[in-house]
């Protein structure tokens, strides 16, 4: 009875800050309601909102839920929480006035729910779903004798290394490719190509591009991987090459460079992990060195 005679379009007005005197509480009701009677017993003031009418009450599942800002969310390990807007028609409705929103299932990679409940002029429930993803980048390597090896996706993982992209069989990896879906932002990405230098930037953005040579039989010497956008916002990306005499070589993060340079040695495959911000990276490698320079390491270290 509470729920149909008043709902949440019952305020209680309160002024003063230390002590609440009877005269300065103002109670907000329909005339005939559980309010008034309330606020005539304890002695507040009244003040009608209208005439309750049951057939006034629209039901909230005949409004919209805009699909404005919730699309696919990148998985973040917290609850994911997108704002929401409804509508009655043309009319956008206020959220604690006209309904009230809860969240399920927000926090794992999966399918989430949002529910929006009627309150005030409005009644029932109102539902609306939305994809928890992890980012999926896919990489590749174009490689001597083989030529595209098959794509190898990087794990979101802080303890596991992803599957290598290229072999460790003594053959030359030549180019690279990366497409990234599932969070917005980019990867771009270089190589340093043999007798050439560094290559322009290619990215995920366009998945058409790629860092490197093909048919030309030049080995990738170095390679360099940069994120932005809400990838690089959410996630930390490592990443490492498995270089010739060298073995892996140690991972090394966004923005920097893996490889080596000044020892005509060529780049076989590569390796790149996903890290969620605040999480600790514990994979490990041949060498903890990330890049070779033969202008800096004056010996040759091996």
């Amino acid at each position: 009875m509470w729920d149909e005679m008043c709902g949440s379009d019952i305020e209680i007005a309160v002024t003063g800050t230390e002590y609440i005197e009877p005269e300065n509480i103002t109670v907000y009701g329909y005339d005939g309601s559980v309010a008034e009677e309330f606020a005539e017993l304890q002695g507040f003031e009244f003040v009608s909102i209208g005439t309750y009418d049951p057939d006034e009450i629209k039901d909230i599942s005949e409004c919209l839920i805009s699909d404005v800002g919730i699309g696919a969310k990148a998985w973040t390990g917290s609850e994911i929480k997108p704002e929401v807007s409804v509508w009655d028609g043309t009319k956008m409705l206020k959220a604690g006035k006209d309904y009230t929103v809860s969240y399920k299932n927000n926090k794992a990679v999966g399918t989430a729910a949002i529910t929006v409940t009627g309150m005030g002029g409005y009644k029932g429930t109102l539902e609306k779903t939305f994809d928890i993803v992890k980012p999926k980048l896919r990489y590749r390597a174009y490689v001597q004798k083989k030529n595209w090896m098959p794509w190898s996706t990087a794990l979101v993982s802080g303890t596991k290394a992803s599957t290598m992209a290229g072999t460790t069989d003594n053959l030359r990896m030549e180019t690279i490719q990366m497409q990234l879906s599932g969070v917005k932002g980019a990867v771009k990405y270089r190589a340093y190509v043999e007798k050439m230098g560094w290559t322009q930037w290619a990215t995920t953005a366009d998945t058409t591009t790629y860092a490197g040579t093909k048919g030309l039989s030049r080995r990738v010497e170095m390679i360099q991987l940069k994120s932005s956008g809400e990838v690089a916002t959410l996630y930390d990306m490592y990443y490492r090459t498995y270089c010739e005499k060298f073995g892996w070589l140690g991972w090394v993060k966004s923005g920097e460079k893996s490889g080596s340079a000044g020892y005509a040695r060529k780049l076989e495959a590569f390796q790149i992990n996903f890290v969620r911000k605040g999480e600790k990276f514990t994979v490990k490698s041949d060498t903890t060195k990330g890049f070779y320079d033969s202008a800096k390491d004056g010996k040759n270290p091996k």
